[in-house]
Protein backbone atom coordinates (compact mmCIF):
# COMPACT_ATOMS: atom_id res chain seq x y z
CA UNK A 1 0.00 0.00 0.00
CA UNK A 2 2.58 2.44 1.21
CA UNK A 3 4.35 1.28 -2.63
CA UNK A 4 1.22 1.99 -4.47
CA UNK A 5 1.34 5.76 -2.49
CA UNK A 6 4.84 6.24 -3.35
CA UNK A 7 3.95 5.85 -6.41
CA UNK A 8 1.06 8.30 -6.72
CA UNK A 9 3.41 11.14 -5.84
CA UNK A 10 5.83 10.73 -7.92
CA UNK A 11 3.17 10.74 -10.96
CA UNK A 12 1.56 13.41 -9.26
CA UNK A 13 4.64 15.62 -8.63
CA UNK A 14 6.31 14.76 -12.15
CA UNK A 15 9.45 12.56 -10.79
CA UNK A 16 11.84 10.59 -12.65
CA UNK A 17 11.19 8.07 -15.12
CA UNK A 18 13.54 6.21 -13.24
CA UNK A 19 11.99 6.31 -9.49
CA UNK A 20 8.66 5.87 -11.32
CA UNK A 21 9.97 2.32 -12.60
CA UNK A 22 11.96 1.58 -9.50
CA UNK A 23 8.58 1.82 -7.46
CA UNK A 24 6.74 -0.29 -10.35
CA UNK A 25 9.11 -2.73 -10.53
CA UNK A 26 8.85 -3.02 -6.64
CA UNK A 27 5.16 -3.04 -6.84
CA UNK A 28 5.41 -6.10 -9.36
CA UNK A 29 7.41 -8.12 -6.60
CA UNK A 30 5.36 -7.62 -4.03
CA UNK A 31 2.30 -9.03 -6.29
CA UNK A 32 4.60 -11.59 -7.35
CA UNK A 33 5.00 -12.72 -3.42
CA UNK A 34 1.79 -12.34 -2.93
CA UNK A 35 0.41 -14.26 -5.89
CA UNK A 36 2.43 -17.18 -4.57
CA UNK A 37 1.71 -17.13 -1.48
CA UNK A 38 -2.12 -17.44 -2.68
CA UNK A 39 -0.83 -20.37 -4.50
CA UNK A 40 0.72 -21.92 -1.66
CA UNK A 41 -2.30 -21.28 0.70
CA UNK A 42 -4.89 -22.21 -1.76
CA UNK A 43 -2.58 -25.40 -2.35
CA UNK A 44 -2.82 -26.33 1.51
CA UNK A 45 -6.42 -24.97 1.66
CA UNK A 46 -7.01 -27.79 -1.03
CA UNK A 47 -5.04 -30.50 0.46
CA UNK A 48 -6.16 -30.27 4.45
CA UNK A 49 -9.58 -28.85 4.06
CA UNK A 50 -10.85 -31.18 0.52
CA UNK A 51 -9.84 -34.35 2.00
CA UNK A 52 -11.45 -33.22 5.41
CA UNK A 53 -14.46 -32.01 3.20
CA UNK A 54 -14.92 -36.04 1.61
CA UNK A 55 -14.29 -37.05 4.66
CA UNK A 56 -16.99 -35.38 6.19
CA UNK A 57 -19.36 -35.73 3.50
CA UNK A 58 -18.67 -39.88 3.17
CA UNK A 59 -20.08 -39.83 7.00
CA UNK A 60 -23.25 -37.58 6.17
CA UNK A 61 -23.74 -40.03 3.44
CA UNK A 62 -23.35 -43.16 5.40
CA UNK A 63 -25.76 -41.30 8.47
CA UNK A 64 -28.66 -40.75 5.96
CA UNK A 65 -28.51 -43.98 4.75
CA UNK A 66 -28.65 -45.63 8.41
CA UNK A 67 -31.33 -43.02 9.29
CA UNK A 68 -32.99 -44.54 6.03
CA UNK A 69 -32.82 -48.31 7.32
CA UNK A 70 -33.86 -46.61 10.69
CA UNK A 71 -37.43 -45.16 9.19
CA UNK A 72 -37.82 -48.31 6.74
CA UNK A 73 -38.06 -50.51 9.74
CA UNK A 74 -39.47 -47.64 11.91
CA UNK A 75 -42.20 -47.90 9.00
CA UNK A 76 -42.88 -51.80 9.20
CA UNK A 77 -42.47 -51.66 13.31
CA UNK A 78 -45.79 -48.87 13.78
CA UNK A 79 -48.18 -51.12 12.27
CA UNK A 80 -47.12 -53.73 15.07
CA UNK A 81 -47.29 -51.01 17.62
CA UNK A 82 -50.71 -49.93 16.61
CA UNK A 83 -51.42 -53.84 16.74
CA UNK A 84 -50.36 -54.12 19.91
CA UNK A 85 -52.32 -51.03 21.41
CA UNK A 86 -55.27 -52.48 20.27
CA UNK A 87 -55.17 -55.99 21.26
CA UNK A 88 -53.59 -54.06 24.97
CA UNK A 89 -57.20 -51.93 24.24
CA UNK A 90 -58.79 -54.72 23.88
CA UNK A 91 -57.64 -56.83 26.68
CA UNK A 92 -57.96 -54.07 28.96
CA UNK A 93 -62.00 -53.63 27.93
CA UNK A 94 -62.07 -57.64 28.73
CA UNK A 95 -60.52 -57.53 32.11
CA UNK A 96 -62.71 -54.70 33.22
CA UNK A 97 -65.92 -56.22 31.79
CA UNK A 98 -64.54 -59.68 33.97
CA UNK A 99 -63.67 -57.52 37.25
CA UNK A 100 -67.09 -55.66 36.75
CA UNK A 101 -68.90 -59.38 36.84
CA UNK A 102 -66.64 -60.87 39.21
CA UNK A 103 -67.81 -57.58 41.47
CA UNK A 104 -71.29 -58.29 41.04
CA UNK A 105 -70.84 -61.76 41.98
CA UNK A 106 -68.88 -60.53 44.98
CA UNK A 107 -71.70 -58.14 45.36
CA UNK A 108 -74.32 -60.70 45.70
CA UNK A 109 -72.75 -63.64 47.39
CA UNK A 110 -71.87 -60.52 50.05
CA UNK A 111 -76.41 -60.33 49.76
CA UNK A 112 -76.86 -63.69 50.41
CA UNK A 113 -74.11 -63.92 53.27
CA UNK A 114 -75.60 -60.94 54.96
CA UNK A 115 -79.17 -62.34 54.36
CA UNK A 116 -77.85 -65.74 55.77
CA UNK A 117 -76.57 -64.26 58.72
CA UNK A 118 -79.73 -62.25 59.58
CA UNK A 119 -81.75 -65.73 59.42
CA UNK A 120 -79.12 -67.64 61.40
CA UNK A 121 -80.12 -64.71 64.13
CA UNK A 122 -83.29 -66.34 64.85
CA UNK A 123 -81.40 -69.58 66.17
CA UNK A 124 -80.63 -69.27 69.18
CA UNK A 125 -79.95 -71.55 72.52
CA UNK A 126 -84.29 -70.12 73.44
CA UNK A 127 -85.69 -71.12 70.03
CA UNK A 128 -83.71 -74.30 69.82
CA UNK A 129 -85.44 -74.88 73.59
CA UNK A 130 -88.86 -74.13 72.17
CA UNK A 131 -88.21 -76.82 68.65
CA UNK A 132 -87.78 -79.31 71.40
CA UNK A 133 -90.38 -78.90 73.57
CA UNK A 134 -93.06 -78.77 70.67
CA UNK A 135 -91.61 -81.64 68.45
CA UNK A 136 -91.14 -84.01 72.16
CA UNK A 137 -95.04 -82.86 72.71
CA UNK A 138 -95.85 -84.18 69.24
CA UNK A 139 -93.66 -86.90 67.61
CA UNK A 140 -95.58 -86.52 64.54
CA UNK A 141 -94.39 -83.25 63.82
CA UNK A 142 -90.51 -84.86 63.82
CA UNK A 143 -91.19 -87.44 61.14
CA UNK A 144 -92.72 -84.66 58.76
CA UNK A 145 -89.97 -82.78 59.38
CA UNK A 146 -87.80 -85.69 58.66
CA UNK A 147 -89.85 -86.84 55.10
CA UNK A 148 -92.20 -83.45 54.17
CA UNK A 149 -93.00 -85.36 50.86
CA UNK A 150 -94.02 -89.25 50.93
CA UNK A 151 -93.83 -91.09 47.67
CA UNK A 152 -96.17 -93.35 46.70
CA UNK A 153 -95.07 -95.49 43.36
CA UNK A 154 -97.59 -96.88 41.04
CA UNK A 155 -97.25 -99.01 38.52
CA UNK A 156 -99.01 -98.56 35.09
CA UNK A 157 -97.55 -101.52 33.25
CA UNK A 158 -96.96 -105.36 34.46
CA UNK A 159 -93.17 -105.18 33.79
CA UNK A 160 -92.22 -104.27 37.41
CA UNK A 161 -90.21 -107.81 37.59
CA UNK A 162 -86.76 -108.11 36.12
CA UNK A 163 -88.25 -111.55 34.34
CA UNK A 164 -91.56 -109.37 32.81
CA UNK A 165 -88.59 -106.99 31.09
CA UNK A 166 -86.99 -109.43 29.00
CA UNK A 167 -89.54 -111.77 28.51
CA UNK A 168 -90.33 -110.37 25.21
CA UNK A 169 -87.13 -110.68 23.94
CA UNK A 170 -86.43 -114.64 24.38
CA UNK A 171 -89.92 -115.52 23.36
CA UNK A 172 -88.95 -114.32 19.54
CA UNK A 173 -85.46 -115.87 20.37
CA UNK A 174 -86.84 -119.14 21.34
CA UNK A 175 -89.13 -119.11 18.42
CA UNK A 176 -86.23 -118.32 15.77
CA UNK A 177 -84.20 -120.60 17.52
CA UNK A 178 -86.53 -123.37 17.89
CA UNK A 179 -87.77 -123.07 13.42
CA UNK A 180 -83.63 -122.76 12.52
CA UNK A 181 -83.25 -125.80 14.74
CA UNK A 182 -86.27 -127.41 12.61
CA UNK A 183 -84.69 -126.83 9.33
CA UNK A 184 -81.21 -128.97 10.44
CA UNK A 185 -83.19 -131.74 11.76
CA UNK A 186 -85.77 -132.09 9.13
CA UNK A 187 -84.97 -132.03 5.44
CA UNK A 188 -86.38 -129.23 3.40
CA UNK A 189 -86.46 -131.31 -0.18
CA UNK A 190 -89.39 -133.60 -1.11
CA UNK A 191 -88.93 -137.06 -2.15
CA UNK A 192 -90.68 -138.39 -5.53
CA UNK A 193 -93.87 -140.27 -5.12
CA UNK A 194 -93.13 -144.71 -6.42
CA UNK A 195 -95.16 -143.96 -8.88
CA UNK A 196 -93.24 -141.45 -10.40
CA UNK A 197 -95.71 -138.44 -10.29
CA UNK A 198 -93.50 -135.38 -10.59
CA UNK A 199 -93.88 -133.03 -7.69
CA UNK A 200 -93.76 -129.10 -8.73
CA UNK A 201 -91.66 -126.43 -6.85
CA UNK A 202 -94.29 -124.56 -5.46
CA UNK A 203 -96.00 -127.89 -4.06
CA UNK A 204 -92.52 -129.21 -2.72
CA UNK A 205 -92.11 -125.58 -1.22
CA UNK A 206 -96.20 -125.08 0.20
CA UNK A 207 -96.23 -128.94 1.99
CA UNK A 208 -93.07 -128.67 3.53
CA UNK A 209 -93.50 -125.09 4.39
CA UNK A 210 -96.72 -126.04 6.16
CA UNK A 211 -95.26 -128.96 7.93
CA UNK A 212 -92.03 -126.48 9.34
CA UNK A 213 -95.28 -124.04 10.99
CA UNK A 214 -97.24 -127.11 12.51
CA UNK A 215 -94.58 -127.98 14.38
CA UNK A 216 -93.70 -124.38 15.10
CA UNK A 217 -96.87 -123.64 16.74
CA UNK A 218 -96.28 -126.71 18.58
CA UNK A 219 -92.70 -125.37 19.78
CA UNK A 220 -94.68 -122.02 20.62
CA UNK A 221 -97.25 -122.92 22.67
CA UNK A 222 -94.75 -125.26 24.83
CA UNK A 223 -92.47 -121.81 25.44
CA UNK A 224 -96.08 -120.04 25.85
CA UNK A 225 -96.97 -122.88 28.47
CA UNK A 226 -93.73 -122.49 30.29
CA UNK A 227 -93.59 -118.88 30.70
CA UNK A 228 -97.51 -119.09 32.21
CA UNK A 229 -96.63 -122.16 34.09
CA UNK A 230 -92.79 -122.39 35.44
CA UNK A 231 -91.92 -119.05 35.31
CA UNK A 232 -95.19 -117.09 36.38
CA UNK A 233 -95.71 -114.76 33.74
CA UNK A 234 -98.91 -112.79 33.28
CA UNK A 235 -99.47 -110.68 30.65
CA UNK A 236 -102.29 -108.38 30.98
CA UNK A 237 -104.05 -109.76 27.93
CA UNK A 238 -103.53 -113.45 27.56
CA UNK A 239 -105.45 -113.54 23.89
CA UNK A 240 -103.04 -110.92 22.62
CA UNK A 241 -99.45 -112.59 24.00
CA UNK A 242 -101.34 -116.17 22.75
CA UNK A 243 -101.87 -114.27 18.99
CA UNK A 244 -98.81 -112.16 18.83
CA UNK A 245 -96.75 -115.47 19.58
CA UNK A 246 -98.45 -117.65 16.94
CA UNK A 247 -97.92 -114.93 14.30
CA UNK A 248 -94.04 -114.34 15.01
CA UNK A 249 -93.91 -118.21 14.68
CA UNK A 250 -95.59 -117.95 11.15
CA UNK A 251 -93.88 -115.16 10.08
CA UNK A 252 -90.74 -116.86 10.97
CA UNK A 253 -90.88 -119.88 10.18
CA UNK A 254 -91.55 -118.28 6.33
CA UNK A 255 -88.15 -116.57 6.67
CA UNK A 256 -86.07 -119.08 7.84
CA UNK A 257 -87.59 -121.85 5.71
CA UNK A 258 -87.40 -119.45 2.59
CA UNK A 259 -84.08 -118.85 2.87
CA UNK A 260 -83.03 -123.10 3.15
CA UNK A 261 -85.24 -123.71 0.19
CA UNK A 262 -83.60 -121.58 -1.81
CA UNK A 263 -80.23 -121.89 -0.66
CA UNK A 264 -79.73 -125.20 0.93
CA UNK A 265 -77.46 -125.87 4.00
CA UNK A 266 -75.84 -121.93 2.64
CA UNK A 267 -79.48 -120.70 3.64
CA UNK A 268 -79.03 -122.30 7.38
CA UNK A 269 -76.12 -120.26 8.02
CA UNK A 270 -77.83 -117.22 6.34
CA UNK A 271 -81.22 -117.13 8.77
CA UNK A 272 -78.37 -117.61 11.66
CA UNK A 273 -76.56 -114.80 10.28
CA UNK A 274 -79.92 -112.89 9.98
CA UNK A 275 -80.43 -113.84 13.84
CA UNK A 276 -77.38 -112.28 14.92
CA UNK A 277 -77.77 -109.26 13.25
CA UNK A 278 -81.46 -109.06 14.72
CA UNK A 279 -79.95 -109.69 18.11
CA UNK A 280 -77.47 -106.52 18.34
CA UNK A 281 -79.83 -104.76 15.56
CA UNK A 282 -82.93 -104.43 17.81
CA UNK A 283 -80.77 -103.90 21.50
CA UNK A 284 -82.44 -106.81 22.75
CA UNK A 285 -83.25 -106.22 26.45
CA UNK A 286 -82.30 -102.53 26.18
CA UNK A 287 -83.44 -99.75 24.66
CA UNK A 288 -82.32 -99.15 20.92
CA UNK A 289 -80.85 -95.77 22.28
CA UNK A 290 -77.82 -97.27 23.89
CA UNK A 291 -77.15 -99.39 20.18
CA UNK A 292 -74.91 -98.15 17.93
CA UNK A 293 -76.72 -96.15 15.52
CA UNK A 294 -75.40 -97.99 12.74
CA UNK A 295 -76.99 -101.06 14.05
CA UNK A 296 -80.15 -99.12 15.33
CA UNK A 297 -81.12 -98.01 11.62
CA UNK A 298 -81.11 -101.23 10.94
CA UNK A 299 -84.06 -101.69 13.48
CA UNK A 300 -87.05 -100.70 11.44
CA UNK A 301 -86.24 -103.34 9.15
CA UNK A 302 -85.97 -106.27 10.94
CA UNK A 303 -88.65 -108.72 12.33
CA UNK A 304 -87.17 -109.26 16.00
CA UNK A 305 -88.09 -105.42 16.37
CA UNK A 306 -91.88 -106.06 15.61
CA UNK A 307 -92.12 -109.61 17.51
CA UNK A 308 -90.58 -108.12 20.49
CA UNK A 309 -92.48 -104.78 20.97
CA UNK A 310 -95.41 -107.16 20.26
CA UNK A 311 -94.82 -109.30 23.57
CA UNK A 312 -93.98 -105.97 25.00
CA UNK A 313 -97.89 -104.93 23.95
CA UNK A 314 -99.65 -107.65 25.17
CA UNK A 315 -97.59 -108.55 28.49
CA UNK A 316 -97.98 -104.62 29.28
CA UNK A 317 -101.78 -103.72 28.24
CA UNK A 318 -101.93 -103.73 24.30
CA UNK A 319 -102.39 -99.87 22.88
CA UNK A 320 -104.47 -101.88 19.76
CA UNK A 321 -103.78 -99.61 17.39
CA UNK A 322 -100.33 -100.26 17.22
CA UNK A 323 -100.49 -103.85 17.93
CA UNK A 324 -102.12 -104.77 14.89
CA UNK A 325 -99.71 -102.14 12.75
CA UNK A 326 -97.24 -105.33 14.39
CA UNK A 327 -98.94 -107.73 12.88
CA UNK A 328 -99.85 -106.07 9.39
CA UNK A 329 -95.58 -105.68 9.22
CA UNK A 330 -95.09 -108.99 10.37
CA UNK A 331 -97.46 -110.36 7.57
CA UNK A 332 -95.52 -108.07 5.41
CA UNK A 333 -92.00 -109.81 6.13
CA UNK A 334 -93.91 -113.16 5.49
CA UNK A 335 -95.20 -112.01 1.83
CA UNK A 336 -91.99 -110.41 0.71
CA UNK A 337 -90.14 -114.36 1.29
CA UNK A 338 -93.90 -115.76 0.13
CA UNK A 339 -92.83 -113.79 -3.01
CA UNK A 340 -89.21 -114.30 -3.02
CA UNK A 341 -89.19 -118.26 -2.95
CA UNK A 342 -90.17 -119.07 -6.66
CA UNK A 343 -87.02 -117.22 -7.90
CA UNK A 344 -85.57 -120.55 -6.54
CA UNK A 345 -85.50 -121.74 -10.30
CA UNK A 346 -83.04 -118.95 -11.60
CA UNK A 347 -79.86 -120.33 -9.08
CA UNK A 348 -81.60 -123.48 -8.65
CA UNK A 349 -78.58 -125.77 -10.57
CA UNK A 350 -75.96 -123.99 -9.32
CA UNK A 351 -77.38 -124.64 -5.33
CA UNK A 352 -77.85 -128.56 -6.31
CA UNK A 353 -74.17 -128.49 -7.79
CA UNK A 354 -73.22 -127.30 -4.19
CA UNK A 355 -75.52 -129.54 -2.45
CA UNK A 356 -74.29 -132.40 -4.57
CA UNK A 357 -70.62 -131.48 -3.55
CA UNK A 358 -71.92 -131.05 0.33
CA UNK A 359 -72.63 -134.87 -0.03
CA UNK A 360 -70.13 -136.23 -1.32
CA UNK A 361 -67.30 -134.90 1.33
CA UNK A 362 -69.70 -136.61 3.60
CA UNK A 363 -69.84 -133.65 6.41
Amino acid sequence: VNKLLQLKQLVNSGGSKENINSIIDQISIVGNELSSDAVNVSNSFYSSTSQALDDVNNNIDMGLENYNDILEYTRKVVPQLNSLVNTGNSVSEISISHVNKVNKRLGDIQNKLNQLNSNMNMINEKNLDRIIDIMEKNPEISSLLSSPVELKNVQLYNLGLFGYGVTPFFTTLSIWVGVLLLSVILTYECREFEDGTKVSMIQAYVGKLFLFIAISLIQTSITLLGEFLLLGIRPVNIPAMIGIAFAVSITFTIIVFTCVFMFGNAGKGLAAVIMILQIFGTGGVYPLEIVSKRLASLAPFLPFTYAINGFREAIAGPNWAHFLKILVILAVFAGIFLLIAPFKKVFEKQIQQMEDDFKKSQL
